[in-house]
């Protein structure tokens, strides 16, 4: 197995949008305790406990959603001394953010071109944490030694902005 280094990304922007009326600007998605009375966003980093090697963890939210952020941090099932924020300065979508969380590991982390990025989004509920994890694991490592890009979700079938 080649020793590489894994920084999970955890976009946490989201504008509260797609899940009218629950979600608003001021309350979305991924700050609403929708499951177990947990949050997206807290089950997303409990998520986190069950990949191996991790040290940090990044996570890209606004200037708005910053406190909610720390807020739910409070309900994860292990405390990650290691957690780094990069604040929008304003909405710019996901390639955006991916972009912002690759600057800050190697601009404030130090990693280099052979870190591995896990970019999850923080609004996604998974039923089986575990099993996804071990998933996930054989897709870092097949990116690190492939210098691959790697998605789970939907296959697409066909062309669209949407994937």
């Amino acid at each position: 197995m080649t020793d590489h280094k894994v920084v999970p990304v955890v976009l946490a922007g989201g504008g509260g949008t797609r899940l009218w009326p629950a979600s608003r600007k001021g309350s979305p998605k991924q700050f609403l305790p929708l499951i177990e009375g947990l949050s997206l966003f807290s089950h997303t980093l409990n998520r986190l406990t069950h990949l191996a090697s991790v040290r940090d963890v990044i996570v890209v939210t606004n200037k708005d959603h910053h406190a909610d952020c720390l807020k739910h941090m409070s309900s994860v099932e292990k405390s990650f001394d290691n957690i780094h924020f990069v604040l929008e300065p304003a909405p710019r979508d996901t390639a955006a953010a991916v972009v912002s969380a690759a600057f800050a590991v190697q601009d404030i982390l130090g990693y280099d071109e052979h870190t591995v990025l896990a970019v999850m989004p923080s609004d996604h509920h998974i039923l089986d944490a575990k099993r996804f994890c071990h998933k996930m694991e054989g897709a870092i490592q097949y990116a690190a030694e492939n210098n691959a890009l790697m998605t789970f979700g939907v296959e697409p079938r066909f062309p669209s902005v949407s994937y």
